[in-house]
């Protein structure tokens, strides 16, 4: 029996040194690699503090880019602020407040030039269907009432686009067309507004055309010119 205890005592004692040297080995290990533990550990801060510092330097420039485009009113200001942050998110809307200027100032030329090379490089829909608008708008602005109103009616047929921007375009055409005197051109775009949206905006206007058309009502310049009498020509007397 006390022989017994004695081995058991061993095996104890056995792996009671063993942890110890284990430990041992583990302290030693760590004492010669506690500086490249601690080069790693204060590397990875200094990853952490660069991506957070850069993060809100890049935070701050988006920031300055959108206040610079959003900001910008006039024609030179809204050219610069665009020239200076070209690629920020909000240059395409300034982009369409720069041709909406161009309107403004009554340069129509320059704003379909700038609205079409929008609608060429707009990422949104909503966006380059506004431009291919406003670039009928500036046709009509430049008196070329037959090219905006085919300009208008094509819009309106793009299935692509959202369906208030094919509304107002097909109004738009259909209004132009009545004023051209063209009836049969003016319902058939007029008639596409009221089976798309039949209780909205849009429809309603265009059915109030349609029933002018219906009606024989013609347009208001053709109504005025049919209510100015021709002078009275004058007797020639005999001399």
């Amino acid at each position: 029996m006390a022989g017994s205890n004695t081995n058991k005592k061993n095996i104890d004692d056995k792996i009671f040194k063993e942890a110890i040297d284990d430990f041992d080995r583990f302290e030693d290990l760590f004492q010669e690699n506690l500086k490249k533990i601690l080069a790693g550990a204060v590397l990875l801060v200094i990853i952490v503090i660069i991506a957070l510092v850069s993060w809100n330097i890049i935070k701050q420039a988006k920031f300055k880019a959108s206040a610079a485009l959003a900001s910008a009113s006039t024609v030179e200001e809204l050219k610069s602020a665009i020239a200076k942050y070209p690629s920020s998110a909000g240059v395409y809307m300034a982009r369409l407040r720069l041709g909406t200027a161009y309107m403004e100032d009554k340069k129509y030329d320059e704003a379909k030039g700038e609205f079409e090379k929008l609608a060429s490089d707009a990422p949104d829909v909503e966006i380059k269907g506004r431009a291919l608008l406003n670039a009928a708008y500036a046709l009509a602005g430049m008196k070329k009432q037959q090219e905006a109103a085919d300009k208008f009616a094509e819009i309106g047929e793009m299935e692509e686009m959202p369906v208030f921007i094919r509304d107002e375009a097909n109004l738009e055409a259909g209004r132009i067309y009545f004023n051209l005197n063209e009836m049969d051109k003016a319902k058939k775009v007029l008639n596409l507004v009221s089976a798309d949206n039949p209780n909205k905006f849009w429809a309603r206007q265009a059915k109030m055309i349609i029933q002018k058309i219906d009606a024989g009502i013609p347009p208001l310049d053709k109504l005025l010119a049919s209510n100015v009498s021709a002078p009275e020509k004058k007797p020639e007397t005999k001399k």
